[in-house]
């Protein structure tokens, strides 16, 4: 029965083009390498445009037993706060909420 659903509902977003041209996920002739290498040209372009990128990995083989990902990173970046000491002050607090290279644990 699901299936069913689930078959009738894409073939009636694709059907009155619902879905945004970024939405990857459930589509056919979408597959997950055509996503990575999309979001990668879009990263490159930005990062061109001299724009900050911030990128968050997940593994998710361990996650779902620990702790709601979705809390838990909603929570770092709401209260997660940084600056940068300069010379002379005042300091500089950087647009990006973690900083380069960093691991984040729940």
């Amino acid at each position: 029965m699901e299936s069913i659903v689930a078959d009738s509902l894409k073939e009636q977003l694709d059907k009155h083009d619902f879905l945004l041209p970024i939405q990857y996920e459930f589509r056919q002739k979408r597959s997950c390498a055509a996503k990575f290498a999309d979001r990668t040209r879009r990263m490159d372009k930005t990062i061109d445009d001299g724009e900050v990128v911030d990128i968050g990995y997940l593994d998710f083989s361990k996650a779902f037993n620990r702790v709601v990902v979705a809390n838990w990173l909603g929570y770092q970046i709401v209260t997660r706060k940084s600056r940068v000491r300069t010379a002379p002050p005042p300091p500089v607090y950087p647009s990006s909420v973690f900083p380069q290279a960093a691991f984040v644990r729940p």
